[in-house]
């Protein structure tokens, strides 16, 4: 066996390839290193490492009447007025120019129908109903045997149950959901029923899932079918990727619980009702009701 020995001197990766026998490229501090599939890189990207690292996402320069966006200078009469080019429709790809007839009817109805909350600072909107919601009976009884046959689970999954619970309390405090007298139920309203679906996500391991579809036998109606579903607004992402690949600056964004940014309007609130129970392990527990 061969004698050990003791290690005298180590080199870092940024300083080894200084003392190494030409067959690599260098420039700066970066190396090109020769191997069967070619040259690979290594080394370090500066030689003064920084305490601090900025990013610059969007630059946004004002001159005159000129906006200067990304490099690109974009002529425009009143730059204040027209800042809305950076979140417009169109600069996400999104085209709804598109549309049918019946589309554009109820896009405007839609429109028209927005309110604005000064008091909870939040934008009121309407279901675009297509008429037929007198339609949509109270599927209560349904609702009821359903969240009943969820209750086996709950007793079986009580870390299931924890995050389903944990669901409900957030969306009640941030009033996304609000709860309704349990005697007014016989009212016009409509029941959603509800479940989780497991995700493999380190914030958020249950997504509570409503069923739109949901309906009182084979000839009853569901939300779904009382709504219009309007323009198909979904960016292609085949162009999204090639973006990525053709542009130089990439932004991007995301609103936090977006679709409960909104509040719905009051007339509309019993259709989104859904059914739970005080004790979710005790199907013969007192029973809770909410609504959207």
């Amino acid at each position: 066996m061969e004698k050990q020995s003791r290690i005298e001197l180590l080199i870092g990766v940024d300083n080894a390839y200084n003392i190494l026998h030409p067959g690599f490229r260098k420039f700066e501090n970066l190396v090109l290193l020769p191997t069967i599939f070619g040259y690979v890189v290594t080394g370090t990207c500066s030689s003064h490492p920084t305490k601090e690292t900025h990013v610059s996402i969007l630059k946004l320069a004002v001159e005159t009447n000129n906006i200067i966006m990304a490099g690109r200078a974009t002529h425009l009469k009143d730059p204040r007025e027209d800042l809305g080019i950076l979140w417009s429709l169109n600069n996400l790809d999104i085209d709804c120019s598109e549309v049918t007839e019946q589309e554009r009817k109820v896009l405007e109805n839609y429109e028209s129908t927005i309110t604005y909350s000064e008091i909870d600072k939040q934008y009121v909107v309407a279901f675009p109903w297509k008429g037929n919601e007198r339609r949509l009976t109270s599927n209560f009884r349904v609702a009821l045997n359903r969240l009943k046959q969820q209750c086996v689970k709950f007793r079986k999954d009580t870390q299931y149950l924890e995050h389903y619970q944990k669901i409900l309390k957030d969306q009640e405090d941030r009033r996304f959901i609000e709860r309704v007298e349990y005697f007014k139920t016989e009212e016009d309203c409509h029941f959603l029923a509800h479940h989780g679906v497991k995700k493999e996500s380190a914030t958020t391991t249950i997504r509570m899932v409503f069923d739109c579809l949901f309906r009182q036998g084979k000839s009853g109606l569901s939300l779904n079918d009382c709504l219009w579903t309007g323009p198909h607004i979904t960016a292609d992402l085949l162009k999204v990727l090639l973006q990525f690949k053709t542009k130089s600056f990439a932004c991007i964004s995301d609103i936090e619980k977006a679709f409960f940014m909104m509040q719905l309007r009051e007339e509309d609130r019993n259709y989104t009702r859904f059914l739970w129970l005080e004790d979710p392990t005790d199907p013969n527990s007192k029973l809770l009701v909410y609504r959207f």
